[in-house]
């Protein structure tokens, strides 16, 4: 299980999708808002998850390799947020997104192979 303090990535195969491009019978099954996002990787078991566009927009820090607090930095700085109170707000979820295998880490070290993601 990867640390909060590691370089995180989000895979490739990872899909962040509005909530609104969603076929009807999806978006009746889902508790979610106008600008909600549904974050999903296939091959899981943990079911899709819907964020706020917030959240999704952060989750995107983590195309290449960051730490949480990187990640966080750079997405409040960006925005004019304070980062103290984003980390707060976030950690959360992306807790949970570091449980459910959609923020993975961002390089492991295989016998000296780096290797990207799991």
């Amino acid at each position: 299980m990867p640390s909060i303090s590691d370089p995180l990535v989000l895979p490739q195969d990872v899909t962040l999708i509005p909530v609104t491009d969603l076929p009807e019978s999806t978006r009746a099954q889902l508790q979610a808002e106008p600008g909600d996002v549904a974050v999903s990787r296939p091959h899981q078991r943990a079911s899709s998850k819907v964020i706020t566009a917030d959240t999704a927009e952060l989750l995107r820090e983590f195309a290449s390799p960051k730490t949480v607090a990187r990640a966080v930095l750079d997405f409040s700085t960006a925005h004019g947020l304070d980062p103290r109170a984003t980390l707060e707000a976030a950690f959360p979820i992306l807790r949970e997104l570091i449980n459910d295998r959609m923020l993975v880490p961002g390089e492991r070290d295989y016998g000296g192979t780096a290797i990207r993601g799991i």
